[in-house]
């Protein structure tokens, strides 16, 4: 393995290291009930009472908001002491819900808020690093990392089981249209799953940035290296490894009259010289340059010794013509490879329809992996079940999204999108049916709906750099998930109107809606 591999595998595995712990929303689901029962019990001890739906809204919410502002930031003070700072934040944050959790409040503006902008400081530049690394197998390399969030949340998951209900005591309180955890004991060990989890993420974040910063910065140093011993070379056989593209243009004119002396005329019906190989568009296409070269309508160069045969004449122009093939196809290459700005992105059709299908998508995800435990319970009253049953949904996820990024670099990154927005939608109508038939079929679906919608993230993120690029990655993304700001502050309205009025099948129904929205606008994409 060469040393460059290992360095971008020090990166890959640095990435995930940090990444592991950022997935709030995917564990949230989770860990709500017991949070809900917990606010539930001292609900007459607290200066104000809010819904624990509100801390999933605001980590949303100031995630995305976070990432608009990235790029700015890393400009300013570089990437890695914005990873730094992000990880800090993203520790002190979860220590403090251990005092914070008294007060609902106290708790949103910590594990929500401040969480939530750590978090999308550290995942926007770790992700835009791993795709400078890995530029030629960037969806492998995204999907790679994007195991990352399901196996910290797996480990969360598992270890608020056997913090706060190791004995798997039932939710045996109702309330409404909820049911909560009523025993003392599980009420007095929700504080202590934020120590724990504070101390896990002390861990992971150290191990994660030591990796990343060794495998990044010796890979950018290696790179200059041997950027200059090209350079060196190329230069010392007469050509300029760093020239620009007129400059290596100008370098393929100036091939046949590279000597002092003058040509060597031809009948004038046929006195071509090479340079009729060029226009003032750039050059002719090879087809023609090669017709040229059989006609023998290139004229014979006088060399020290006389003049060249006319084959050696063909040669060099079929050696020209390769050159300005190669040519033509890095101008194509960056032409479909530019970068947009973000006022440049919010100009075309493609920005608009990325964004209404992370609109669309984005209760989808919300809903599921939110609140599936709060709607299962309703029939399943095994908390080890419940638990087991996301932590499954993990493993799912862990297994598939490396396939996905695989799948996104052989089919497309459209024809992966659309396949998990329809697939969500399908998949989240049949976890109402599965409620009815039975607890399997309904553990069956639900499992299968959350690898769909946990993809979410992932294929937006391909989407973004697939279609405007990566050098403002960071704030491109934050503007394309703008759009769930307002659709995520109103989601704890929705949700308690829905289940109110309606009934929890329908706020499911209204998941697999929106999940065929975003399809819909992907089929458009696709077109584009």
């Amino acid at each position: 393995m060469t040393t460059t591999r290992c360095r971008k595998i020090s990166v890959l595995v640095g990435g995930i290291l940090l990444s592991s712990p950022l997935a709030l929303t995917h564990f949230y689901g989770n860990l709500l009930p017991y949070l809900a029962s917990y606010f539930q019990a001292r609900k007459d001890s607290m200066i104000y009472f809010m819904d624990p739906l509100w801390m999933a809204t605001m980590f949303r919410s100031f995630f995305s908001l976070a990432m608009v502002f990235t790029s700015p930031m890393e400009l300013r003070f570089g990437k890695f002491p914005c990873i730094i700072a992000g990880a800090i934040g993203m520790c002190v944050s979860v220590l403090c819900g251990y005092v914070a959790v008294d007060e609902p409040m106290a708790l949103t503006l910590t594990f929500g808020v401040t969480h939530g902008i750590a978090v999308g400081v550290v995942y926007s530049l770790t992700l835009k690093l791993l795709l400078q690394i890995w530029d030629d197998k960037g969806g492998t390399a995204v999907g790679f990392m994007a195991i990352a969030p399901p196996l910290g949340a797996m480990i969360n998951i598992g270890m608020a089981y056997c913090v706060i209900n190791p004995t798997n005591k039932e939710a045996d309180l109702r309330v409404g249209k909820h049911v909560y955890f009523s025993d003392a004991e599980i009420i007095h060990n929700v504080p202590h799953y934020f120590l724990v989890m504070g101390g896990g993420l002390v861990l992971s974040n150290v191990i994660g940035i030591s990796l990343l910063y060794y495998g990044s910065s010796n890979f950018k140093h290696e790179s200059f290296t041997q950027a200059t011993q090209s350079s060196t070379n190329h230069k010392s056989n007469g050509q300029s490894g760093s020239a620009s593209l007129c400059d290596r243009q100008s370098h393929i004119r100036r091939v046949p009259d590279r000597h002092d002396e003058p040509l060597k005329s031809a009948p004038t019906a046929q006195n071509r010289n090479y340079n009729s190989t060029t226009s003032e568009d750039g050059p002719t296409s090879r087809e023609q340059c090669n017709d040229k070269a059989q006609n023998g309508n290139y004229q014979s160069t006088i060399s020290e010794d006389g003049p060249t045969s006319r084959e050696q004449s063909n040669d060099k122009a079929q050696s020209s013509c390769e050159e300005i093939e190669a040519l033509q196809n890095e101008t194509s290459k960056q032409r479909f490879t530019a970068d947009f700005s973000p006022k440049e992105m919010l100009c075309t059709r493609q920005f608009w329809l990325v964004w209404l299908c992370c609109l669309g998508i984005s209760h989808s995800f919300f809903i599921h992996l939110s609140l599936y435990k709060e709607y299962g319970q309703l029939t399943i009253s095994n908390d080890a079940l419940l638990a087991s049953l996301a932590m499954l949904g993990m493993v799912g996820m862990i297994v598939i999204r490396p396939n996905v990024g695989l799948f996104s670099d052989k089919f497309g990154i459209c024809t992966t999108a659309f396949a998990m927005c329809a697939s969500s939608g399908l998949f989240m109508g049949l976890v109402v049916v599965g409620f009815y038939v039975s607890a399997a079929m309904f553990v069956i679906m639900t499992l299968i709906t959350f690898v769909l919608v946990s993809l979410q993230l992932m294929v937006i993120s391909l989407l973004t750099s697939h279609f405007f690029g990566q050098t403002h990655y960071a704030s491109n993304m934050g503007l394309v998930c703008s759009g769930q700001f307002l659709l995520i502050f109103l989601e704890p309205f929705i949700v308690a109107a829905i289940t109110n009025h309606l009934g929890w099948d329908f706020l499911f129904l209204s998941g697999s809606l929106s999940a065929a929205v975003a399809a819909v606008a992907e089929m458009a994409l696709e077109g584009t």
